[in-house]
């Protein structure tokens, strides 16, 4: 059985190419458009990475990363467009150290979560 990953992405597109190309890769992924359900799944601690987009419609991924560090030992992946500003300082904060910036190439989103998992 292989690791299991939990996207939390809006946009179905990206969502979708992600969730394609790491179950490819034998990861077991989850992935859904439902922000609240996600949240939920992710506190589980059932999962072995989380990838966290920053660019959430119904709240602030910073926020989203606040919450899980402080409910889950899970890593975080943030996989965003939006790492400027005072972004990177908050998540590094929160523990948080592994970045994707968008648009990335999917040869190295896929080399980032083996290198977490691995």
């Amino acid at each position: 059985m292989g690791k299991k990953i939990l996207i939390i992405k809006d946009d179905e597109q990206t969502r979708c190419l992600m969730e394609e190309a790491l179950v490819g890769m034998g990861y077991e992924v989850t992935a859904n458009a439902q922000l609240a359900s996600l949240i939920v799944e992710a506190k589980s601690g059932e999962f072995d990475l989380i990838t966290l987009d920053l660019g959430l419609p119904e709240t602030r991924g910073t926020d989203v990363a606040d919450l899980l560090t402080h409910h889950t030992a899970t890593p975080i992946l943030v996989v965003s467009g939006m790492l400027d500003g005072p972004a990177p300082c908050r998540l590094e904060r929160a523990g948080i150290t592994a970045y994707v910036e968008k648009p990335f190439r999917m040869a190295d989103l896929l080399a980032q979560v083996s290198q977490m998992l691995n």
